[in-house]
């Protein structure tokens, strides 16, 4: 058990500061509303685990409202970790009992059910920290039922100033609950990290620091880099929340293109075939979206090499050519000598691919794209250059921003993750735009 990574519950807490250092990212007080979107049972048991380690020694009273085979391998790991003796204070209870009494979610009695539980602890004078694993039956109204539920609770966490976790399972929970849900929690914790909630409808949006010869200028510093990591927050949480939602939009889709395959083959429907195939591709291009999408999380693996960037680019020329002539247009290189720098191979070739592919479709035909490399000044150079009609000013500001894109069928991913793998290469980007075209000016260090 000691072997096993999760989320750090049992980190360094302090009575006289009333704060706990869960992790990098975020300070929890001792009354915190956490919201858990689990998808891995080994690391959820091993966070409940230290859960309630944590609150043992710190003398706390425990609430666990739990799956009947969860309690029991709970109990059994804390007798391989010597806690059989120390439950004085922890309380059990069937989370199916709990919230569905009577076989129906209700929120009055669940929280009546949460303050029968809680009394004896407070008559003891224990300060408590519960642990829910929230169940719900598909009625019409539940996504009402359970958002009244969690206003409420969170409501009472703050006058009872409990440490509380609510833990759902992101295989079973709908993407329109979650969203509702996730305005009533202040943390958001998935089975490795826990962050601060951004959207918590409770925080007042932070207020904008005036800038004055009477204001220190670390005090204004700090508060700028706070609103940053408030941002920072805000777009790790909707991230996450997308990827659940994208996950959960993507099984329903497999499916529904399945059938349709099926039925294609099915003589009776021939004369909708045409039909069918249609229907097939608008679900693959959905599919292709939320599979670029997913790949902006996931923290890809960099094999960095001495490579030539001429290399590269001439490896994937022909590619290149053969998209521009389909097109009506034509591609031009102009390599310069230029020495071996330190990059990713396959994600600079994603970032040529991507920039070559916008530039072409931005331009009608006739024209040309070029490519430019050149060695000045301790940086290999790259220009890509096309004859378009240019980026508004507006638009060039959210180059990069997930979705946006001046292109009538785009999604501007490509650009996002392409940004994303030149910062992770410390280039640099300098975009110059007009009316006859666009330049991607790109500069790489050369490491002597």
């Amino acid at each position: 058990m000691e072997n096993k990574k999760y989320v750090p519950f049992d980190d360094e807490f302090s009575l006289s500061k009333n704060h706990v250092a869960f992790s990098s990212q975020a300070g929890v007080i001792t009354s915190a509303h956490i919201l858990y979107i689990y998808t891995d049972f080994e690391k959820y048991l091993n966070n409940i685990i230290s859960f309630i380690v944590k609150g043992i020694k710190l003398n706390q009273g425990i609430i666990i409202i739990e799956e009947e085979n969860v309690i029991t391998s709970i109990l059994t790991e804390l007798e391989k970790l010597g806690y059989s003796n120390h439950l004085q204070s922890l309380i059990f209870a069937h989370n199916d009992e709990f919230y569905l009494k009577n076989k129906a979610f209700n929120a009055k009695t669940v929280l009546k059910h949460f303050e029968e539980k809680l009394q004896p602890l407070l008559e003891q004078g224990y300060c408590i920290r519960s642990w829910g694993n929230v169940c719900w039956n598909n009625h019409e109204d539940i996504i009402e039922k359970l958002k009244v539920y969690e206003e409420s609770a969170d409501k009472s966490i703050k006058e009872l100033r409990t440490f509380t976790v609510c833990a759902y399972n992101a295989t079973e929970l709908p993407a329109n609950m979650l969203i509702e849900i996730m305005k009533s929690h202040e943390y958001i914790m998935t089975d490795i990290e826990i962050y601060s909630n951004s959207l918590y409808s409770k925080v007042d949006p932070p207020q904008a620091v005036a800038i004055s010869n009477n204001i220190d200028e670390s005090l204004v510093n700090y508060h700028r880099h706070k609103l940053d990591l408030l941002e920072l927050d805000k777009l790790k949480m909707m991230s996450e929340m997308a990827s659940i939602i994208s996950h959960e939009v993507r099984n329903p889709m497999t499916t529904a293109r399945g059938f349709l395959q099926l039925f294609s083959t099915k003589k009776e429907y021939e004369k909708d075939w045409r039909f069918f195939n249609l229907i097939i591709d608008e679900l693959d291009r959905a599919n292709s979206i939320i599979t670029e999408y997913l790949s902006l999380n996931k923290d890809k693996k960099f094999t960095m090499e001495l490579q030539c960037l001429n290399s590269i680019i001439e490896s994937i020329a022909p590619l290149v050519q053969a998209i521009a002539v389909d097109t009506g247009n034509s591609l031009e290189l102009d390599l310069q000598p230029i020495p071996e720098i330190e990059i990713d191979g396959q994600g600079i070739r994603q970032v040529l691919l991507n920039l070559f592919k916008n530039g072409i479709e931005a331009m009608e035909r006739g024209g040309v794209i070029k490519t430019c490399t050149f060695e000045k000044e301790g940086f290999v150079h790259l220009l890509i250059i096309d004859q378009g009609h240019g980026i508004s000013a507006d638009m060039l500001d959210k180059l990069g921003t997930p979705f946006v894109t001046t292109k009538d069928d785009g999604t501007g991913l490509g650009l996002t993750k392409s940004f994303e793998i030149l910062e992770r290469h410390r280039a640099q980007v300098d975009i110059k735009t007009s009316s006859q075209g666009t330049t991607f000016h790109i500069k790489f260090i050369v490491y002597s």
